[in-house]
């Protein structure tokens, strides 16, 4: 009988809890699905308004700080980093660490030992142990310092103020989706809104340095060599014409489609009303209508610290298929879109791109993906 009564209640505490749940977090929305795990599991108040609230609640008598954003949760974690020590580190950097700290102090919130998910996705620890992390809790006046090693692994350092002896020293790889706490999925469901979200800012056109351009030839053209991405065909090459004055233009000509096609892809200060109408291709082979202007998307890219390569890969009289690689350095991963556009558009300034677009290409797939458009 007793039995019974035990599993009667247990039944019931489950019921109330998930009422309870629903009541408090079913109105609020959560950035990932991370961050509403760990609300849940804390049980803490969250606050409803826009805001980075440093210190605001506690879990295990430890310091939280949370942030809203647009209504959305964006961060939940131990408070390692005072809001005015956040202006000199990056957000995600910060939001990672913190949010790492505190899934520690819950057993198995990774569904498996802390130590194997450290393990697993090859964090080191080189110097001092995970529990030092908590001495920042309570000491604000610490050096912190972040560098990324061949744009494949981060190290992170805690030192004293006068730089003589490092709390703690943890590595691990320069993965996106590690270090922002969203799954491929989650990232790939936010793109949309989060192109939409960018301030549109129109951009200053900075004239080249004169030294650096190669005229090609006997044309009008000048060249400014950019980078190479994986190809040499692969760049971020900047093509310029002088007018009377001296004075070095970007080319934008119909006359020119190629050269024009790299300065329009590479950059934002050549005005145009082009849209780009792509298929986005989701993990588990799900297609997305994706349909943004090409100025906002370069705008979008550009905000989020990724570096444009253009390339050609086919060109007929009514076509010109193109490669445009958006490669973040810092989290390792690229946005690669393969695009399809009429030469004759390039008068108008305006007009239709089709394009077939993969985002956040870690980036040990940005090879194979880019081999396997060229096939096609």
């Amino acid at each position: 009988m007793k039995a019974k009564y035990n599993i009667v209640v247990a039944i019931l505490s489950i019921i109330l809890f998930q009422g309870w749940y629903n009541e408090i977090y079913g109105q609020i929305k959560f950035a990932s699905s991370q961050l509403e795990q760990l609300a849940n599991k804390t049980s803490i108040t969250l606050p409803s308004e826009d805001g980075v609230y440093y210190r605001a609640e506690q879990f295990n008598e430890l310091p939280l700080t949370i942030i809203v954003k647009r209504g959305e949760v964006t961060h939940i974690g131990l408070s390692l980093f005072t809001i005015s020590q956040r202006q000199f580190v990056d957000e995600l950097i910060c939001n990672f660490l913190e949010r790492t700290a505190l899934a520690a102090e819950i057993p198995d919130f990774y569904g498996v030992p802390f130590t194997q998910y450290l393990n697993d996705q090859k964090i080191e620890l080189f110097e001092g142990q995970w529990d030092n992390i908590k001495t920042m809790l309570n000491d604000s006046c610490f050096i912190f310092q972040s560098s990324v090693i061949d744009d494949k692994n981060y190290i992170n350092c805690w030192y004293t103020l006068d730089a003589t002896e490092r709390y703690l020293t943890i590595a691990y790889p320069a993965n996106y989706h590690l270090i922002s706490g969203f799954s491929m999925i989650e990232a790939e469901n936010r793109l949309y809104d989060d192109v939409r979200l960018t301030n549109n800012e129109d951009s200053t056109f900075v004239e080249p340095d004169s030294t650096l351009l190669q005229r090609i030839g006997n044309s009008p053209i000048y060249l400014l060599r950019g980078d190479i991405y994986y190809l040499p065909g692969l760049n971020s090459n900047r093509y310029y014409v002088a007018d009377t004055t001296g004075r070095f233009d970007l080319l934008f000509s119909e006359d020119f489609p190629i050269e024009s096609l790299f300065n329009l892809m590479t950059g934002t200060e050549i005005e145009n009303q082009y849209v780009i109408n792509a298929k986005l291709v989701k993990y588990g082979y799900q297609v997305d209508d994706f349909i943004v202007s090409l100025k906002h998307w370069l705008i979008f890219c550009a905000q989020t610290d990724c570096l444009p390569y253009f390339g050609i890969l086919s060109k007929e009289e009514n076509i010109i298929e193109g490669e445009l690689i958006m490669h973040n350095k810092s989290f390792g991963y690229c946005h690669v879109m393969k695009l399809s556009i009429d030469p004759s558009l390039l008068k108008s300034r305006e007009g239709n791109i089709q394009a077939r677009l993969n985002s956040y290409v870690p980036m040990s797939n940005v090879k194979t993906l880019f081999d396997e458009n060229k096939k096609k």
